[in-house]
């Protein structure tokens, strides 16, 4: 039994082993082409001419674009130069329209200079009447009222005693008493635009036939600036 097993196991080992053949996937394959050398350089002639003419082709392509792209800004161009063009026609007609303005607006400011200097002593008069009859005393009669401007702003007066002013308001009338005149001459010096007022004389009368022996006065005041309207004066800005 132990001989045969020993024959079986020599034979076995005696058997050679058969080695599988190993398959190279990236083996290069060896290829030969039998084609004539004069076929071979035409087909590569051919794809050349083929790869200019795609190359000259798409240079076509893109100067065509360029072309095409150049025309676009050159119609814009024009577009724009026609309505700047249009544009200063309308400013043309409208200039040869408004020509004579800076004329006329020059005219208006020579008048508006004139008109300002012409009623710089402007005083608005029924108003400061309104005020003089306002102010004047119970059982004090005016029989005379003058109001003089002499000028447009202030000057130097000749009394060192009163302010500068504008002009002058003279007052002449009668009073029941000496202390109506004072009165009056208070009420002067509170009016809008009056200063310094000033009595020139006042008298009594003695004579029996003036049985009411009213005092009759002469007073003034000096009229200033703030009496002036101001409504003709430029206007700033």
């Amino acid at each position: 039994m132990t001989d045969q097993l020993t024959d079986e196991r020599t034979e076995s080992e005696e058997q050679p082993v058969k080695a599988e053949p190993i398959r190279v996937a990236w083996a290069a394959i060896p290829r030969v082409n039998l084609l004539p050398v004069e076929i071979i350089e035409a087909r590569q002639f051919r794809q050349t001419k083929i790869t200019l003419a795609c190359i000259v082709l798409g240079t076509l392509v893109v100067a065509a674009a360029g072309v095409f792209w150049a025309q676009m800004g050159v119609n814009a161009a024009d577009e724009e130069l026609a309505t700047a063009e249009s544009e200063i026609v309308r400013l043309q007609t409208e200039q040869t329209r408004y020509a004579a303005v800076p004329m006329v607006a020059a005219q208006l400011a020579a008048a508006n200079a004139a008109r300002t200097q012409a009623m710089g002593t402007d005083v608005l008069w029924y108003r400061y009447l309104n005020d003089v009859r306002d102010a004047q005393p119970t059982n004090v009669k005016l029989d005379s009222l003058t109001l003089t401007v002499t000028a447009a702003s202030a000057g130097v007066s000749a009394d060192v005693l009163s302010v500068p002013g504008i002009g002058t308001i003279t007052t002449a009338g009668t009073a029941a008493e000496y202390s109506q005149v004072s009165a009056w001459l208070e009420a002067l010096n509170k009016l809008n635009g009056t200063s310094s007022s000033t009595l020139t004389n006042a008298s009594k009368a003695e004579s029996p036939d003036d049985p009411t022996k009213a005092v009759t006065f002469a007073a003034g005041a000096v009229l200033t600036a703030d009496a002036l309207s101001n409504r003709y004066d430029k206007k700033a800005g």
